[in-house]
């Protein structure tokens, strides 16, 4: 990681795509994905890694800005800056209320 961050200083897509590379083998997880907090209420697309469903790849590309609802998981983290552990995706409010990033 630490080659790869100072081989690229001025390209942080590398260091996305390597981080979240990394990220998913550790987990042991067949895709993952890693988004940028841009503001008070919008995230960023910022890496795509594995075998990610061809729908969500279609309307999540690298880059895409995204104002989620407060219900998604991933907004919860970025409010609370805590870990938010979700057992069961499709118990969980936002997917229920079919949120498209649910």
């Amino acid at each position: 990681m630490l080659r790869i961050i100072a081989s690229s200083l001025s390209e942080l897509q590398a260091v996305f795509d390597a981080l979240l590379a990394n990220a998913t083998r550790l987990c042991e997880a067949s895709y993952g994905t890693l988004w940028l907090h841009e503001n008070d209420s919008q995230m960023r697309m910022a890496a795509l890694h594995g075998n990610l469903p061809g729908r969500f790849r279609e309307q999540w590309r690298v880059g895409t800005m995204f104002r989620p609802t407060p219900e998604v998981p991933t907004a919860r983290v970025f409010h609370t800056r805590k870990p938010v552990h979700v057992i069961d995706l499709k118990e969980d409010e936002a997917y229920l209320a079919r949120d498209p990033l649910g």
